[in-house]
């Protein structure tokens, strides 16, 4: 009984207890006209579901600023994170992050190609 209690108490211990958001910034160019693309989704899959994060302004910028990590049990593990940026008529780009809580992840310019 001893041993089940002990392994129960490791397994709520391991399981994952908080997930947010890496903060993160970019600009999005088409990757032939080099023109801002605007309204392009920027999306995370959370809970086994997209979810859009946000979209891109006029100007091709767009900004998350909720920042990402999984703890478990005592211990808190920062985690890769992969956003999809989406636009009809584009082909879907990813970008991966990875940071703690004060961590801003911030890139110059990121170029969809058309399909």
């Amino acid at each position: 009984m001893k041993k089940l209690i002990l392994l129960l108490i490791f397994i709520i211990l391991s399981c994952a207890k908080d997930t947010q958001r890496v903060a993160m910034e970019c600009y999005v160019y088409d990757s032939t006209t080099k023109k801002p693309v605007e309204d392009v989704e920027i999306t995370q899959q959370l809970d086994g579901e997209n979810v859009i994060v946000a979209k891109t302004s006029a100007k091709g910028y767009f900004k998350v600023t909720r920042s990402t990590k999984l703890s478990f049990g005592m211990e808190t593990h920062n985690l890769a994170n992969l956003f999809f940026l989406k636009k009809n008529g584009y082909l879907t780009d990813t970008i991966e992050t990875s940071g703690g809580a004060n961590d801003l992840y911030k890139q110059d310019s990121i170029f969809l190609r058309k399909l």
